[in-house]
C-alpha cells in the first residue's frame, strides 16, 4: 500500500510539473481576429497610444523606461517559465512604431501550437505579401513605408523552442 501511495504521488507530483496548455483558438483570437494590422492588430507606423487602446484583453501591457530601456510591449505568460508570448516594438522619432519583435517561446506540451503558430504566419505572410512561403517577406504598410518580415524557430533544448518573427523597416 505505501508503494502505491509513493508512486501515486509522484504522478500527481510530474502533472503539476507539466507546463500549461496554451490554448490554439485564444492565440489566434490574439493575434489575427483585428480587422488590420500586421500581427495582433498592430501595424507599422501606428503610435503607441493607439497600440494600447486597441490590445486584445488577454495580452498584458508593458512599458518601461528604467535604466536606460525603452520596453513597448504586450505580453502573455502562461507560467512563470518558458512559456509566454511577446509583441515589442520600437518608436521612431515621431513616436510611430518602425520595428516589431514577436516572439512564443514553448516547451513540452505546448511545441506542437508553435508549430501550428509558425503554420499559420508563414501561410499569412505569403499571402499579404505575394510571394512564395518562405522565412523572409517584403511588406507594405498602410503608410506606404517598406519593411522585412522574417521568420525564425531557435531550438534552445529539445523541449524547448522560441518562434520570432521580425519586421524591420527597409533603409
Amino acid at each position: 500500500m505505501k508503494k502505491m501511495i509513493v508512486v501515486f504521488l509522484a504522478i500527481l507530483g510530474l502533472n503539476s510539473c507539466a507546463a500549461p496548455e496554451m490554448e490554439e483558438a485564444n492565440i489566434h483570437e490574439m493575434l489575427f481576429n483585428q480587422k488590420r494590422g500586421l500581427i495582433s492588430g498592430v501595424e507599422p507606423g501606428d503610435s503607441w497610444e493607439d497600440m494600447k487602446k486597441n490590445h486584445h484583453p488577454d495580452w498584458v501591457i508593458r512599458e518601461d523606461h528604467s535604466d536606460g530601456m525603452n520596453i513597448y510591449q504586450y505580453r502573455k505568460d502562461w507560467d512563470e517559465g518558458y512559456n509566454y508570448m511577446y509583441l515589442s516594438v520600437s518608436l521612431d522619432e515621431n513616436d510611430k512604431i518602425n520595428q516589431m519583435n514577436f516572439s512564443m517561446s514553448a516547451t513540452t506540451g505546448n511545441l506542437l501550437q508553435l508549430k501550428k503558430l509558425e503554420m499559420k504566419f508563414i501561410s499569412d505572410f505569403s499571402l499579404i505579401s505575394l510571394t512564395e512561403k518562405t522565412n523572409d517577406w517584403t511588406y507594405f504598410a498602410e503608410n506606404g513605408d517598406e519593411y522585412n518580415v522574417s521568420l525564425t524557430t531557435i531550438n534552445i533544448e529539445e523541449d524547448h523552442k522560441i518562434l520570432t518573427v521580425n519586421v524591420l523597416k527597409s533603409n
